[in-house]
């Protein structure tokens, strides 16, 4: 870490040093998960409420696994899918501030080797493309999941085996892709010489203290999934784990993630305290000085490019609660479900996550931000 950066992580870590002591659980949030999880048969919750830089409420209820009396706790990590996607368009902003790409950064600008590989249609696309959803790239990949290569080859060998036949979707249109954010994140890492891992850790985990952050099931270490170590590591309670619903209708306790290679578009967990960390970065710069980033890459992050409101990781939409356009993004690896909603012009955001998913979870999350909203804010 460079002395800057370092000196950045000291008074980071001061400042939310600082209102430690605001960040105990309280009774009001707690009692608001418990009675959600009980009417909508859910299996754990934990939220948090930021506004002006602080935490201002904070609770779980229920357990890390169903069939236990495990209970979930806000220092529990929580798996963020899709939320991720917020992070790696902060990495790229940071890279373009610092000059070593641009917005409009064509991809083979950065692999000139692709021209011949991929499909013409792909040749223009543009970073912005790929981080606004309008790359024309197919939601998932090509196939099956390159295998048995470093991490950036698996993902160079993704987007050459995927971007060979004609886009099924119009380049320039709104079409949401977990590939495009893969594909920005391999830009990324050609760029710096250093893995989306890396770069994640080095310039947002480091210097925002966000010490529980890491990828995949949150608990479980990447064995090889023969070992005995991993089978062993999988039977622990120490963490919370997803669920589905199997046949009968009942939570199925699972440790499981998408590859690793999908992580630009939605492999990291932390503390939902840690997170709140990262969001606040995102609220910060209309009524405070941010941080890691100018106020001018913090708005075109947050600028919705069509109707459908797609931002850069971020959806942007119109709320009265927020004064104007508000943050909005889901994330779920089909096991959780993570939620965020955040207000700039406020500043002011709320944090909701479930270690469950099915079709019906989003209504009781919804429930969640709705309440915090009122007490806040109106």
């Amino acid at each position: 870490m460079t002395r800057s950066a370092a000196f950045l992580s000291i008074l980071l870590l001061i400042c939310w040093l600082s209102t430690a002591r605001g960040q105990e659980p309280d009774k009001r949030t707690i009692k608001l998960l418990d009675d959600v999880i009980k009417e909508y048969g859910l299996v754990g919750m934990t939220c948090c409420v930021i506004k002006d830089g602080k935490i201002v409420a904070l609770g779980s209820a229920g357990v890390r696994k169903f069939g236990t009396d495990k209970p979930i706790t806000v220092d529990d990590k929580i798996h963020l899918g899709s939320c991720t996607k917020a992070m790696t368009a902060t990495l790229a902003a940071q890279l373009i501030e610092e000059k070593k790409l641009t917005w409009e950064t064509k991809l083979l600008d950065v692999f000139p080797k692709l021209k011949d590989e991929i499909n013409e249609a792909f040749h223009n696309v543009t970073l912005t493309d790929l981080l606004t959803h309008q790359s024309g790239v197919v939601k998932n990949n090509v196939g099956g999941w390159p295998q048995n290569k470093p991490i950036r080859a698996l993902r160079y060998e993704l987007i050459k085996k995927s971007l060979k036949p004609l886009p099924e979707n119009k380049v320039g249109e709104f079409f949401y892709s977990n590939l495009g954010y893969i594909t920005a994140g391999a830009m990324l890492e050609k760029i710096s010489n250093r893995s989306w891992e890396d770069l994640i850790q080095e310039r947002l985990f480091e210097p925002l203290d966000m010490k529980s952050a890491g990828f995949g099931p949150p608990g479980l270490k990447l064995f090889n999934s023969k070992s005995a170590k991993r089978r062993n590591e999988s039977k622990k309670i120490d963490q919370p784990w997803g669920h589905i619903k199997n046949m009968d209708g009942e939570w199925q306790p699972i440790r499981f993630d998408n590859p690793p290679i999908l992580g630009p578009a939605g492999t990291v967990h932390c503390s939902i305290k840690d997170w709140a960390k990262f969001v606040s970065l995102h609220v910060s710069w209309v009524k405070r000085k941010p941080e890691l980033l100018n106020r001018e890459s913090l708005k075109r992050l947050q600028a919705g490019q069509s109707n459908e409101g797609n931002a850069y990781g971020w959806f942007s939409m119109p709320r009265r609660w927020g004064k104007g356009n508000v943050l909005n993004h889901n994330g779920s690896n089909t096991f959780w479900m993570a939620n965020v909603w955040a207000s700039p012009k406020v500043d002011f955001a709320v944090m909701t996550v479930t270690n469950c998913c099915s079709d019906d979870v989003t209504k009781p999350i919804d429930v969640v931000a709705t309440a915090m909203i009122d007490r806040f804010l109106r």
